[in-house]
């Protein structure tokens, strides 16, 4: 037997596949099952649009997939640093792969969920503000009103209103809408208030003009014309308002496929497209049929999102189910959500940059 010798005890042991022991053996099952998962993970997109029972596989978050992650790949990390330390060079190689998927999976919560270090404008051109109320009950809908009025906002766009576009008619109608001494210009001028079932649009100055986009089988749209005032003020002219069904046994691809036909049909009518879409459509950041509700749209939050993305459900936010998507054209926009005190959603404020603004409709 040879001799036993400072290298022997440094060099890598082998393994054998009959029975296989060790850190190093440990360590390549860690990583097998860290790669699956990310496996997962990466091919999720793709493998949803399979059937509909698959689908749920890109509702998780990024953050879930990371959380579920984390353990192993530290015990990989572990289990790597101590097989690097005898002199196998496996360990080091593992300890590479166990941290990549974390580095691209992170990358990703920061990409489509959360944004840490970014700030909105303190200057904006104009503010839009959206929200999926959930048909408030009518002792709710006061405060609600209030919060949404203390935005400052331009524009508002609200699905699943309930009784806060009778009683903000009310109020406006009466002289109680919340007309304070603010910084910005948008505050003379008294909110106008159009309501349209299942959807309400308020906007400074002068009315808006709502036109039915679909209706059918529980899918809704509208398109939102703006005055001429505010689209200056916006950089935009029409704005579509999407609400999809939240029923789980429904294919999103199919329901996208079918808005996005009734969409292209009315914009071939009208000769007219559309700056910005805003809606509650039940879809996650990475449901590839998101690209193609609308092609040459894009999701505002990626290039502007500001704090935390999520906006379901309300009190605990986990999943981002509610988005803003404008053109290439449209000009820098910060996106951030915000707690309106009731409902299910929490709900978008889009604040257009001062310094560069959307080409309107083409």
């Amino acid at each position: 037997m040879a001799p036993e010798t400072l290298e022997n005890r440094r060099s890598c042991p082998a393994i054998s596949l009959k029975a296989p022991t060790g850190p190093a053996v440990l360590l390549i099952v860690t990583l097998v099952a860290q790669w699956i998962i990310f496996g997962i993970w990466a091919l999720a997109p793709a493998v949803s649009e399979w059937h509909r029972y698959v689908q749920p596989l890109v509702w998780i978050p990024d953050w879930t997939w990371f959380v579920g992650l984390s353990p192993i790949a530290v015990v990989a990390i572990v289990l790597g640093i101590r097989s690097g330390r005898t002199g196998c060079r496996l360990g080091w190689v593992g300890v590479l792969a166990a941290v990549l998927p974390l580095a691209v999976v992170g990358a990703g919560i920061h990409q489509r969920e959360w944004r840490p270090w970014a700030s909105a404008d303190s200057a904006p051109a104009g503010r839009i503000v959206f929200l999926n109320a959930w048909d408030p009950p009518r002792e709710k809908v006061g405060a609600l009103i209030d919060e949404i009025e203390a935005l400052d906002a331009d524009l508002v766009v609200i699905v699943n209103p309930g009784w806060i576009a009778p009683v903000w008619r009310e109020r406006v109608a009466s002289g109680r809408a919340n007309l304070r001494d603010l910084a910005t210009t948008s505050a003379s001028r008294t909110w106008k208030v159009r309501w349209m079932t299942p959807f309400l649009v308020a906007s400074r100055g002068d009315f808006v003009t709502l036109r039915t986009v679909s209706r059918k089988a529980g899918i809704k749209a509208v398109r939102v014309s703006l005055p001429e005032q505010l689209s200056a003020s916006l950089g935009m002219n029409q704005v579509l308002v999407v609400d999809l069904p939240s029923d789980l046994r429904r294919s999103r691809t199919e329901m996208v496929d079918e808005i996005r036909r009734a969409v292209q049909s009315d914009m071939d009518r009208r000769g007219e497209g559309v700056d910005l879409v805003l809606g509650d459509l039940n879809l996650t950041p990475r449901t590839p049929a998101l690209a193609r509700l609308l092609p040459g749209m894009r999701d505002l939050f990626l290039g502007g999102g500001v704090g935390w993305g999520a906006t379901w459900p309300r009190e605990t936010p986990v999943v981002r189910i509610d988005f803003a998507l404008g053109a290439d054209t449209f000009g820098p926009t910060t996106v951030q959500t915000f707690d309106p005190g009731t409902g299910g959603h929490r709900g978008l404020i889009l604040e257009v940059n001062l310094s560069a603004k959307a080409e309107t409709s083409r």
